[in-house]
This record gives structure tokens, C-alpha cells and sequence, in this order.
């Protein structure tokens, strides 16, 4: 649990007009209702679940939640048989670490789903996992890549599972096949469309819908395209034909809202249709929201702690049948804090299913459900308590950096920050966040001794499902499998990267190829490379990027290695020799609690000790300078 702490703020939150606030004796027949014995003889209840997730989607563009604009109709004819929270919020900002968070009750400084490399250890109990133990037919249904693609061990005992692409309307055929072909038992099943995600192009029958109504207009235009990120201009993701119209951004990112609203209306009646819509437990939930126009300066994007960024959607139709039974009626709306990791511990106590002692929620349905909510990342956290929060920027240790505090209740837009005008607040309320953030961060699993991954290459389909491997202009650099060119018959991954001055300055570069790693503190990685031209780096982090973690340098004359936590870089030794050019060499990196050694060819040649070595794990990354050419072989990681 989240240490007590003090807070300032008033609580309280706007109800949507639709809508009729919980009061205590609306919260009290809730949990009597779920915890009503069950008959003699009888058995628990074996409702369907179904998950659905809305990619990239704030609460406050829902008109289901008050927004102006109609982009959620079928939802809004739902709302009275519905539960509607008002204060859930993500547990991370982008996609990966919050469908983690979901699917195991673990904050992601717990379960360490970081990156776009980062890799679940399959120690941890998943929601699948759990349901199929129970019985359950169990489904993953998604057409955000993210999730499904490579080796990322979300998907453990998924019976079906599709990994798809836009638009949002084949995800909503794949789940009905599903439906149709499933077996009697009863379904778990986690359904995800893209939703708001970038880029904004809607369907056609959505495309447009909301440019010219009485909304649109007055925002003007983006100040121009950031190719590495959203402050200051819109991200370069979003970017579409030249247009710099704030108005169309927004009026478009509306309607792709509306076209998940009415993918999920062909859901419901898929359900209704085949006469088990009132047997089925569904929860519709957003995994983050995204910044829109000028907020905190960003454009179009989600890579921040603010609320635009974090305060999601989470709606609960309980099964017809059971509102029935118990004569409970919907149309509630719920204001209390709550977050994904509490998603699950919700599931399993409103099916009277057992709670695994790994979740780090509670349930959302349980009485008296008040908390503080923390959300993670890798390089910053923030703490949202009633109706305050506090940002920090920086390590769980690192107490004097950069935070910000905000009164959201009065401020709902963060404009001011209180942190300078109320510093021992301030301070409190941030060692607060990084004594839970740094408990979170210190939850392990064993990691026995023993290989952890071993590729060759030779099969490519098989290897390139270990890696990340972002290919944007796959002409002028890339990484993918070729012929061995010195050893005919054997199989290699080669990375590449032509001079940059050919890639103009409209693409988005990156050089990098990252391996699914388990997160380990104590590990070693092994492999060949041949480098043929330029200069090569290999990074072992725990955040993408290379930013924090160890970093090796190789090129002709011989291998450096420094230490990087973000804008901290110290040097820890280097090693001259000739690299020659056309031949393999061995090399070998251990990590063992911060003790450090390097090998090449089998002889030492670097080792030192980093006293931050528990802030350091995860994923192997590679990558080039301009005009660099290199080649690897035989890559394991082991313990």
C-alpha cells in the first residue's frame, strides 16, 4: 500500500449529467450485492469477461464523461446499466507498461515493461494465465503492434489471439470469429482497438465528421514538426499532408473515438445476437490519454505525467443477469481514485475468484475504495492524491531534481505549479512518491542461473522475433538477416546506416536494434560482431535510447565504456587495440551486482564497478554511427 501521507487538496469531482453519483448506500448495495452468498448447492458465478481497450484515450473527449462533442453515442445509450469511475488514471503514459499493469496488478517500477524491448517475466501471473487455470477460453485481440508483436511474453496461455492493423473495424470481426468459434466454456477475453492513437485517419465513414461543427475552430495552427518527440511542435508521427491546423488534429482524434464507439456498439450486439450479452462481465477502460494542442507545450502526443496524459476512461457493465438477480440498477457514477493495477484484483473479487498475493491493486468494487495513485516510468513518477498530484523528474534517488506540484481540482489544466510557493509540501509529498516509487522498483522475482536466450540467426523469422527492429527508411539503414558474406551458409544479422546527409531532414532516424531481454541486475551477454565500417555501440539499459545504463563504444582502435544516467556520463576505461576490418571477434559483458567485465577474444579487457548497479537492467541495445556497418552473430544472454 501507498504510505500515508499529507495532502492539502479538496476532493471533488463533476458528475456527468447522465449520470447519478454514488452515495455511500449506493456503494454499500454494490458490495453487498457481489458479496451475496451463494445459494445451497449452488455454484459461483461463471460469467464471459471481456476487456476492451480504447488506445489513447482521455476521459474528458468522451461525451460518456461530459465532452461537448457526441464521440461516444453508443456508449451514452449505455450509461444506464453502466458503472462510470471518474478518477481512474493510467499506470504508465504510453501503451506497453499500461497493458502490463492491466494484465498483472503490478506497477510498472514492479514489473519493468519499460521499453519497446522490454520483456514480462514469465514468473509473473498473468490475467490469462489466471482465467485459464479457472476454466476459461481465454483471447487477445489487438491492433496496436505493441502489444502482440515479438517477444514480449504478454501472451501466456492465450488460446486465440490475433495481432491486426488499423482500422478498428477488424479487430470487432476478429472478436465476433471468435465468438463463433469458440468452444462452451466460459471466455476471458482482451480486446484492444487503436482508437485515438496517431496517426489521426479515421475510417472513411469517420473521416471529417467533426471538421466545421460548432466546435471547430480558434485553435490556430502547430508552431511546426518535432521529428523526436512532440514539445514545441506537433510529433512528427502525427504529422499528416503538410497540415498544421490544430483544429483538424483535434476534430480528428475526436473521431476516431467515435468510430471505436461504434466498433464496440458491433461488439454488443454480437454478444446480444448470440444470447450471451447478459452473461458477460465487460469493462471498457482507456490505457493512456494523449496531449492535444499547446498542453505544456506539447502537441499530439502522450509522453508526460499531466492529466491529459493519464486520466482515462473505465466503465462497467455488469452482466444483465446479474443486475437482475440482484436488483441493482446502473447509471452510477464513481468518483474515487483508481488505477489500471487495480483492474484485475476488480475482475477476480466480482467473480469471487481468488486474488493472486502479486497484485498491487485492490479492487475498484470494493467499499471504501480510496487511495493515492502513483504512475510510473522510467526516468520520472507522479503521486495523485483527492485532487493534488506531484511530478518528479529523475531517479527514485534523486530527491533535490525537478518536481512539480499541482492543485488539480482548482487547476485542472496544471498551470501552476505550487512546488516554489509551498517547498516542504512539496518535499513531503515527493519523498512520499519515491518511497513507494523505489518499494515498487525493489519487488524481484528470482532469476535463477542458466541461458536466457540464444540466437543464431539462421532462421530469421525466429530470431527477428527476439528483436525490436524500427526500420523508417530501411534503404539507408536498418537491421535484418543475410548470408554470412565471409562464411557462405551461415546466417547473420547485419545493421546499417548510410550517410544521414542522404536522409534529408523530414526522416525520423534511428539506428537501433534492441533484444527482448528478461529484466536482470546480474547477467552476461555474448556474441560476434564483424564491423566493417564506422562506429558501433552496444548499450544494456533498462530504459530505450541508451540513456541510462552501461554503453560501449567500438570502432577501429579499440573499445571505451562509460556509464550513462541521463545527463550524467562518466567515463569508465577504454581498451587500444586494432579492430580490423572483415574478421569476428568474441566479446563478452558481464554485469554481477555492478561489478563489470568485458572480454574480447577471450582475454580481459576492461572491468569496473558501478555503485548504481541496481538502478541498471534489462535491455541490450545496439547501434550505429552514420555510414557504420556491422555484423553479429551468435547472441546469447544467460545468468
Amino acid at each position: 500500500m501507498i504510505p500515508a501521507m499529507f495532502t492539502f487538496f479538496a476532493a471533488t469531482t463533476a458528475t456527468p449529467p447522465a449520470l447519478q453519483l454514488a452515495t455511500p448506500p449506493d456503494r454499500q448495495a454494490l458490495s453487498a450485492a457481489i458479496g451475496a452468498p451463494v445459494e445451497p448447492g449452488g455454484d459461483r458465478p461463471r460469467y464471459n469477461v471481456l476487456q476492451v481497450i480504447f488506445d489513447t484515450t482521455r476521459a474528458d473527449h468522451l461525451s460518456a464523461y461530459g465532452y461537448e462533442r457526441e464521440t461516444s453515442p453508443f456508449i451514452d445509450s449505455r450509461l444506464g446499466d453502466a458503472l462510470v469511475f471518474g478518477g481512474h488514471h493510467s499506470s504508465g503514459i504510453w501503451t506497453v507498461p499500461n497493458i502490463t499493469s492491466m494484465l498483472t496488478s503490478l506497477l510498472p517500477q514492479t514489473h519493468k515493461v519499460y521499453s519497446p524491448a522490454s520483456r514480462l517475466q514469465s514468473g509473473w501471473l498473468t490475467s490469462h494465465e489466471i482465467f485459464k487455470s479457472q476454466g476459461y477460453e481465454t483471447a487477445m485481440i489487438s491492433n496496436n503492434i505493441v502489444v502482440l508483436n515479438q517477444d514480449r511474453n504478454l501472451d501466456q496461455s492465450v488460446d486465440y489471439s490475433a495481432w491486426l492493423r488499423r482500422p478498428d473495424r477488424l479487430v470487432a470481426d476478429e472478436f465476433i470469429s471468435f465468438l463463433d468459434n469458440r468452444s462452451e466454456s466460459p471466455f476471458f477475453a482482451h480486446v484492444q482497438f487503436v482508437a485515438g492513437h496517431t496517426p489521426y485517419t479515421p475510417s472513411a465513414q469517420f473521416d471529417s465528421l467533426f471538421i466545421g461543427d460548432p466546435y471547430y475552430g480558434g485553435l490556430g495552427d502547430v508552431p511546426g514538426v518535432n521529428l523526436v518527440g512532440c514539445e514545441g511542435g506537433i510529433d512528427g508521427v502525427a504529422y499528416i499532408d503538410s497540415i498544421l491546423s490544430g483544429d483538424y488534429y483535434l476534430a480528428q482524434y475526436d473521431a476516431l473515438l467515435a468510430e471505436a464507439d461504434f466498433e464496440l456498439s458491433r461488439i454488443f450486439d454480437a454478444l446480444e445476437t448470440r444470447g450471451i450479452l447478459d452473461s458477460t462481465l465487460i469493462v471498457l477502460l482507456g490505457d493512456h490519454g494523449e496531449l492535444l494542442f499547446d498542453e505544456h507545450g506539447h502537441f499530439f502526443c502522450h509522453d508526460t505525467m499531466y492529466e491529459g496524459n493519464i486520466r482515462v476512461p473505465l466503465i462497467v457493465w455488469p452482466p444483465g443477469s446479474w443486475l437482475e438477480q440482484h436488483e441493482f440498477a446502473g447509471g452510477l457514477y464513481l468518483s474515487e481514485r483508481t488505477s489500471h493495477i487495480d483492474l484485475l484484483p476488480s475482475l477476480l473479487h466480482f467473480l469471487r475468484l481468488g486474488i493472486p498475493g502479486q497484485c498491487q491493486g485492490t479492487s475498484a468494487l470494493s467499499p471504501g475504495h480510496v487511495k493515492e495513485i502513483m504512475v510510473g516510468n522510467a526516468a520520472y513518477r507522479a503521486l495523485r492524491t483527492d485532487s493534488g498530484k506531484v511530478i518528479h523528474f529523475g531517479r527514485d534517488h534523486e530527491i533535490n531534481n525537478r518536481g512539480e506540484m499541482y492543485d488539480v481540482e482548482n487547476d485542472p489544466g496544471e498551470l501552476d505549479n505550487l512546488a516554489p510557493e509551498f517547498p516542504e509540501q512539496a518535499t513531503e509529498m515527493t519523498e512520499s512518491l519515491l518511497s513507494y516509487s523505489s518499494m515498487a522498483h525493489n519487488t524481484w522475482l528470482d532469476n535463477p542461473p542458466g541461458e536466457y536466450l540464444s540466437i543464431d540467426f539462421e532462421d530469421w523469422d525466429d530470431a527477428s522475433y527476439h528483436l525490436f527492429l524500427p526500420s523508417y527508411v530501411p534503404e539507408l539503414f536498418g537491421w535484418r538477416g543475410v548470408e554470412d558474406p565471409l562464411q557462405p551458409g551461415n546466417n547473420v544479422l547485419v545493421g546499417f546506416m548510410a550517410d544521414t546527409s542522404q536522409v534529408g531532414d523530414d526522416a525520423w532516424v534511428s539506428t537501433k536494434c534492441a533484444v527482448f531481454n528478461d529484466p536482470l541486475r546480474s547477467y552476461q551477454n555474448e556474441f560476434r560482431f564483424l564491423l566493417r565500417d564506422g562506429i558501433f555501440h552496444v548499450a544494456t539499459s533498462y530504459l530505450e535510447m541508451g540513456l541510462y545504463g552501461y554503453h560501449l563504444t567500438i570502432d577501429g582502435e579499440g573499445i571505451s565504456a562509460e556509464v550513462r544516467f541521463g545527463s550524467d556520463v562518466q567515463p569508465k576505461g577504454s581498451y587500444a587495440t586494432t579492430i580490423r576490418r572483415n574478421r569476428y571477434y568474441d566479446l563478452r559483458f558481464g554485469a554481477d551486482e555492478g561489478h563489470v567485465t568485458i572480454w574480447l577474444d577471450s582475454q580481459l579487457v576492461l572491468s569496473f564497478d558501478e555503485p548504481r548497479w541496481e538502478e541498471i537492467w534489462g535491455v541490450t541495445q545496439f547501434s550505429l554511427d552514420p555510414a557504420s556497418t556491422v555484423l553479429i552473430d551468435d547472441l546469447k544472454l544467460s545468468k
